[in-house]
């Protein structure tokens, strides 16, 4: 007869459509991950992945020694390609070892994948797992995303993944699994201390939960595949209102967005700007709301989220003084903000909605510098100082010293931003024109292009 446990391992194994494609399997020498690489081996033949094993010697316990010996006779014995590391003891910091030691396997893992192209990582992460996972979430911050726990597949950089065939087994099941196959493994006995907060959550907080209800891990697990399902759905009705909300050189449009569900409107601005915090998040909407606030901005760590004419846009922040020299390099799909008020961006041409004169620029770094000496303004009659171009618009004396102008590699100004543009794309026939277009924002929110 069948063990159980196989069959579903089975189950759970054909989702991932990874018959007789390679694989490499994360063992440690546990119990957890010595029941995976058994159960993928008692594969049907036909079903089964080509197996690789991935190994940490990690030094943090007197037993490693033994456990290195055990995987590498293991796999001599089964026949399975071996890859293995030791992560050295003078490497291990003083605190956060456990976050670096999961770092450094990690980076380990991918290399390894990359060097002999296996695409696919199989770690032994199971119920028990799972739940601890999503109470510590809970713990640590409210954000809904955070509670889908570990997901069963998940991209690993490039076109790599990492897939858990065992999230929906207990662990008392790969213990007694363990048991009636005489699976051979070792205990780590850094788990039975209280010193990691997970392992507190494991000892304590879900023993507690299951006197309460003792289904309580399956019951977290469920509620974890159901928020995964449901940021799904966000993300389904975030792609279909992308475009009606969120313009390449604009931003996104604050009164189209309150008009969306709040879940759409936080997947909108997670996609818009992903390294916000939860509380950036909030000040950002209630600023996008507010209709007696046209203009305001957020601080989000390195960068800035700028209301301007009811758009939001996102913006590098450099906190010169109105006074000082400046010089930034324009990066594509960016703004800018500048030192003397607004905002400069370069953008894709077919992707920029600004109406009118268009000034294509070279497909080159472009800066956006403080005026200096000399300077000229490049035009088809020639070049034309950009000091007697501020003078001609009525600049004040006063604003032309760091007056902001677009130059090139080579240093040439193509535009005096606001006042005026260089024409050379006119000719039609200038080989150095590209498929960008300069944009900029003054500090009263009206925009050019050409500049």
């Amino acid at each position: 007869m069948a063990d159980q446990l196989e069959l579903r391992f089975r189950q759970a194994m054909s989702a991932f459509h990874l018959a007789q494609q390679p694989v490499l399997v994360a063992v440690s020498a546990g119990s957890d991950s010595m029941v995976l690489i058994t159960l993928l081996q008692r594969l049907p033949q036909e079903e089964r992945p080509q197996l690789a094993v991935a190994y940490v010697d990690h030094q943090l316990r007197a037993a490693s020694q033994a456990e290195t010996a055990y995987v590498e006779a293991y796999c001599q014995q089964h026949h399975l390609p071996l890859y293995q590391t030791q992560w050295a003891f003078t490497q291990h910091p003083k605190k956060g070892i456990e976050a670096a030691a999961r770092d450094f396997r990690y980076a380990f893992f991918k290399r390894v994948m990359e060097a002999n192209k296996i695409p696919t990582l199989i770690t032994a992460h199971h119920a028990d797992d799972q739940a601890e996972t999503v109470v510590q979430k809970l713990i640590r911050g409210g954000r809904v995303n955070r509670l889908q726990g570990i997901q069963p597949c998940r991209p690993f950089g490039g076109r790599l993944q990492v897939i858990r065939p065992l999230l929906g087994m207990r662990k008392e099941e790969l213990l007694a699994y363990a048991l009636r196959h005489h699976v051979r493994f070792f205990d780590d006995e850094t788990n039975g201390e209280d010193a990691v907060q997970r392992n507190r959550i494991r000892h304590h907080v879900i023993p507690q939960l299951e006197r309460e209800n003792p289904a309580a891990v399956t019951h977290i697990n469920a509620a974890a595949s159901g928020v995964r399902q449901l940021l799904a759905a966000v993300q389904w009705a975030v792609d279909r209102e992308w475009n009606q909300v969120v313009s390449p050189d604009r931003g996104v449009n604050c009164q189209r967005l309150q008009r969306l569900p709040a879940a759409i409107q936080d997947g909108v601005l997670d996609r818009f700007a992903p390294a916000m915090t939860g509380r950036q998040r909030a000040q950002v909407k209630q600023l996008a709301a507010n209709p007696q606030r046209p203009d305001g901005m957020v601080a989000c760590g390195s960068f800035w989220l700028v209301k301007r004419q009811g758009w939001l846009v996102k913006a590098n922040h450099y906190p010169f003084p109105v006074t000082a020299p400046f010089s930034l390099r324009l990066t594509p799909g960016n703004w800018v903000m500048l030192p003397t008020g607004g905002m400069v961006g370069l953008f894709a041409r077919s992707a920029c909605s600004v109406a009118g004169p268009a000034l294509p620029v070279a497909n080159e770094p472009l800066t956006v510098r403080s005026r200096q000496p000399g300077d000229r303004l490049i035009t088809r009659a020639g070049h034309q100082r950009v000091k007697r171009v501020l003078q001609a618009a009525r600049i004040p004396k006063g604003q032309r010293t760091n007056w902001p102008v677009v130059v090139t590699t080579s240093g040439e100004v193509i535009a005096v931003l606001g006042v005026k543009y260089s024409d050379l794309s006119l000719t039609g026939g200038d080989a150095r024109i590209g498929q960008y277009i300069v944009v900029y924002r003054s500090a009263t929110g009206r925009r050019t292009n050409g500049g």
